[in-house]
């Protein structure tokens, strides 16, 4: 977590959590209204508490995402092979490396799997080039059949992310 994050938490007004590892114990000591179960956000919350990453470090950090991502990752790719968009599994973590190269994304229906939760596959273009990447989803989804619509599941996506305070107001 960078340096930067004290001092924002510090400035909002009307919250009682000031510190990462005050957030990581509110969200311990008040489940019902922080992440819901099985949610990732709170084991990397915790993660960062033991980092202890200094602003110097932390930069360091960005500037090696930054390489893997634009210098040696995706824009390097797409200009080496002078492409237009990757095209890759929905399901993997691409669009974190999407997100540091501040590249658009996107997903179109692929399948589902024997239990009925979809997947999908993935775009993703240089930054600014969001209406190449829909062109080419839309051409994507003019050339290729139309896939069966799921059925209705059980999962829900947001269930990992929101409060399960307010989880009832999607039912």
């Amino acid at each position: 977590m960078g340096p930067g994050f004290v001092k924002h938490v510090a400035s909002l007004h009307g919250v009682q959590v000031k510190s990462l590892e005050e957030l990581v114990n509110f969200n311990r000591h008040h489940p019902e209204l922080s992440y819901a179960e099985r949610n990732a956000a709170q084991r990397y919350l915790e993660s960062a508490i033991n980092q202890h990453l200094t602003e110097e470090e932390y930069r360091a950090a960005l500037l090696e995402a930054k390489e893997i991502a634009i210098d040696n990752g995706i824009i390097e790719t797409l200009n080496k092979y002078k492409l237009d968009a990757l095209v890759l599994p929905a399901w993997t973590e691409m669009s974190i490396y999407a997100a540091w190269a501040q590249a658009p994304t996107g997903t179109v229906p692929l399948g589902k799997y024997r239990q009925g939760k979809p997947y999908g596959l993935g775009f993703v273009a240089r930054r600014f080039d969001d209406g190449k990447l829909l062109q080419i989803m839309k051409l994507y989804e003019s050339t290729f059949p139309p896939r069966l619509i799921p059925e209705r599941m059980r999962w829900r996506r947001w269930e990992r992310i929101l409060p399960r305070k307010y989880l009832g107001k999607f039912s």
